[in-house]
C-alpha cells in the first residue's frame, strides 16, 4: 500500500512539474496542458493533435509514470474553441497522434495548464467513432447555451429577473393560478441559464444566481 501511495505522490509531483514548466512556454492566448492516458503507445514529441483531421496543436512532451502516461500538448489559439473540457481523446494512427473529439462536447475551453484525464469505456468509445452523427443536435445546444450566457453577460436575462420580480405583487392578487403559472416560467428560465453557466465552468455565478434567486421565491411565496 505504501508503495502505491508513494507512486501516486510521485505521480501528482510530476504532474505539476509538466504544469509549472509548460506554462512559460506557452505563447499569449494559446494553451498548453496535460492530457493524462493509460497509455500512449507509438506516440512521440512533435506529434500532431488534430481535430476532424485538422492538425490543431502538437505534443510537447511525454512522461510515463507508474501505469499512466502524462502528455503535454500545445494547442493555437484560433482551436481553441473545439478544445473543451468535455471533449474526448484518443491516441491513434502509424504515426501515432492524438484525435480530439469534440463533435458532442459542450463545455468551456480548456485553460492553460489544466490537467486532463483520458477516459475510455464502451460509451466514449461509440461516441469517438460514431458521436458525429448527433453534431446537429449538440450545435443547436450550443448555440442555445451561448444565447443564455450572452444574455446574463450583457445584463439582458439580470433585467428581465427585475421586471418579473416587480410584476410578482400583480401575479399574486390575480390569483394563485396565474402566480404559479409566471413563476414556474421564471423557474424554467433560471433552470436554463444555471446549467448553462455550469456547462461553461462558471459554478460561482451558477451558485449565486441558483441563491438569488431561491431566496427571493421563499420571501415571496411568504409574502
Amino acid at each position: 500500500m505504501f508503495r502505491a501511495f508513494l507512486k501516486f505522490v510521485l505521480f501528482l509531483a510530476l504532474i505539476g512539474g509538466v504544469w509549472w514548466g509548460t506554462r512559460y512556454l506557452a505563447v499569449r492566448d494559446d494553451v498548453v496542458a496535460t492530457i493524462v492516458f493509460k497509455e500512449a503507445e507509438g506516440l512521440r514529441k512533435g506529434a500532431d493533435v488534430r481535430l476532424r483531421d485538422e492538425v490543431i496543436g502538437s505534443v510537447r512532451e511525454v512522461h510515463p509514470v507508474g501505469s499512466k502516461v502524462a502528455v503535454t500538448v500545445h494547442v493555437g489559439k484560433r482551436h481553441r474553441g473545439g478544445f473543451l473540457t468535455d471533449s474526448l481523446f484518443e491516441i491513434t494512427g502509424d504515426p501515432a497522434y492524438i484525435r480530439v473529439v469534440s463533435s458532442i462536447a459542450v463545455g468551456a475551453p480548456i485553460a492553460d495548464g489544466a490537467v486532463i484525464i483520458a477516459e475510455r469505456d464502451r460509451m466514449t468509445t461509440f461516441i469517438a467513432h460514431g458521436g458525429e452523427k448527433l453534431q446537429p443536435h449538440i450545435e443547436s445546444a450550443r448555440r442555445k447555451a451561448a444565447e443564455w450566457i450572452e444574455d446574463f453577460d450583457n445584463g439582458a436575462f439580470q433585467k428581465k429577473l427585475d421586471d418579473w420580480k416587480t410584476k410578482a405583487p400583480e401575479w399574486k392578487k390575480s390569483g394563485k393560478e396565474t402566480f404559479d403559472e409566471n413563476l414556474d416560467e421564471m423557474k424554467k428560465q433560471v433552470d436554463e441559464l444555471e446549467r448553462s453557466l455550469r456547462a461553461a465552468s462558471r459554478n460561482i455565478e451558477a451558485d449565486k444566481l441558483r441563491r438569488e434567486f431561491d431566496d427571493w421565491v421563499v420571501r415571496v411565496s411568504r409574502d
